[in-house]
C-alpha cells in the first residue's frame, strides 16, 4: 500500500566540496501533531529531468501500540530543487524608523529571488534569506516587485505598492484588525490584507464564497503587518474571517471583478 506524503529529509550536495547546496525537511503530520512517527527514506534516484524520485516508509509507534495499521510506504517525485511544484511568491512588510521597510519573504518552492525595491535598487537572495531590511532615501510611494525562480525557467512574480503616508499600525481605522485592499479587486492582481494588533496565539484568515465553501486559508504569524498574495479567484463576493482557535475576531467582504 503506497501512501503519498512529504518525506523528512532530502539533500543536494556539491560534489566537489561536499557542502549542502540545499536541504529539504518534509513532514507527514502537522507540526502540532501529538502522534509519534519514524520516517525512513529507503532510496533516492535522480530522474531524467534533473528531479528526484524516492521511496520510503513511515511508522506510527502510537498506532502499533494500539494494534492498528501503523506503517505506510510512499513514493514521491520532486523537481530539481526538491519541491513538489512551481514557485508561489508572497510577502508581508512593516515600516521601521528612518525610512526603513522590513520585508518578510513568505514565498514557497523557489530556489532564489530577485527584489526590486522601486527606487532603482535591487537585490538577489537565496531561498534561506527570509527577512530583508531596505532603507529609502525619501518617503513616498514605491512599487515593489519580487520574483521567485524555480526549475526549468519557471518563476512567479508579485508586485505591490507601499506608501509612507500610511506607516502606523491600524491605518485603516483605530481598532481595525482586518483590512482588505484594494476592494473591489480585479482577479490576477495582488491583494493586501492588513492585520492589526491581534493577541498572542495562532490566527488564521479563512476565505469562503457565498455558498459557504472554503476557498482559501492563510495562517497569520504576527499582527501589525501587511500580508500580500496574488489573487486568482473567480469573479464574485468572498468572505474573509480573521479568527483564532476559539473565536472570530473580525469579518470583511471582498468583491472580485
Amino acid at each position: 500500500f503506497f501512501y503519498v506524503l512529504f518525506p523528512i529529509e532530502l539533500f543536494n550536495k556539491n560534489l566537489e566540496t561536499g557542502e549542502d547546496v540545499w536541504v529539504r525537511n518534509y513532514r507527514y503530520f502537522p507540526e502540532d501533531s501529538a502522534r509519534r512517527y519514524t520516517h525512513e527514506i529507503i532510496d533516492i534516484e535522480r530522474t531524467y529531468d534533473d528531479g528526484y524520485i524516492m521511496c520510503g516508509s513511515v511508522i506510527s509507534s502510537d498506532s502499533l501500540q494500539a494494534n492498528r495499521p501503523g506503517q505506510y510506504g510512499y513514493v514521491i517525485k520532486t523537481n530539481c530543487l526538491g519541491f513538489l511544484g512551481d514557485p508561489e511568491v508572497a510577502s508581508s512588510y512593516t515600516f521601521g524608523e528612518e525610512n526603513t521597510v522590513l520585508f518578510q519573504n513568505e514565498s514557497i518552492q523557489a530556489g532564489s529571488f530577485l527584489w526590486d525595491f522601486g527606487d532603482g535598487t535591487s537585490l538577489t537572495t537565496g531561498e534561506d534569506t527570509n527577512v530583508i531590511s531596505h532603507q529609502y532615501e525619501a518617503t513616498g510611494i514605491y512599487t515593489i516587485q519580487l520574483i521567485g525562480y524555480g526549475c526549468d525557467g519557471k518563476s512567479d512574480t508579485l508586485s505591490f505598492t507601499i506608501d509612507f503616508e500610511y506607516t502606523e499600525p491600524g491605518y485603516a481605522g483605530d481598532g481595525t484588525l482586518l483590512t482588505l485592499y484594494p476592494n473591489p479587486i480585479s482577479t490576477g492582481n495582488s491583494l493586501s490584507f492588513y492585520i492589526g494588533n491581534i493577541p498572542v496565539g495562532t490566527h488564521y484568515v479563512n476565505v469562503s464564497n457565498t455558498l459557504g465553501q472554503r476557498v482559501d486559508r492563510f495562517r497569520i504569524e504576527e499582527g501589525n503587518t501587511n500580508y500580500l498574495y496574488p489573487l486568482d479567484y473567480a469573479a464574485g463576493m468572498y468572505h474573509f474571517t480573521l479568527q483564532n482557535e476559539s473565536e472570530i475576531l473580525e469579518y470583511e467582504k471582498l468583491i472580485v471583478e
